[in-house]
């Protein structure tokens, strides 16, 4: 069964009354994957199928690889996404980096104090107890 896009909304609605499995025909209708640069069509370039374990049992993931049918911009756009990979990556090596500092600074000061602390007692005279 096929459903246009401009039946699909009230399909949704009727089929919430109708039996559960019509819903899933719902899905199958998705929108087009479109490219993000030119906005044409993108096209299925590969797909496998990866089994997955889990505390309950298992599963299988499929993956689909889509890209866009022109090839110059399919390139232009994996030099995009590979730069804001890189990006990404630079900003989370650079969160660790501040993190450690961060850490470092603390230990630091938690041991000054110990050895303040430390001072101060041995500064301190005994006090002698009452008989």
């Amino acid at each position: 069964m096929r459903i246009e896009a401009k039946s699909a909304i009230m399909y949704f609605v009727n089929s919430l009354t109708s039996h559960p499995r019509e819903l899933n025909l719902f899905m199958i209708n998705l929108p087009p994957n479109l490219c993000t640069r030119c906005g044409k069509e993108r096209i299925e370039s590969k797909s496998w199928e990866e089994e997955a374990t889990a505390f309950f049992g298992s599963t299988t993931i499929v993956h689909t690889e889509m890209v866009c049918p022109d090839a110059e911009c399919q390139k232009i756009v994996e030099e995009k996404m590979d730069a804001l990979r890189q990006r990404t990556e630079d900003m989370r090596v650079e969160k660790e980096k501040r993190k450690t500092a961060a850490a470092a600074v603390f230990v630091s000061k938690k041991a000054e104090k110990a050895k303040e602390l430390a001072a101060s007692e041995k500064k301190k005279p005994a006090s002698k107890k009452k008989k």
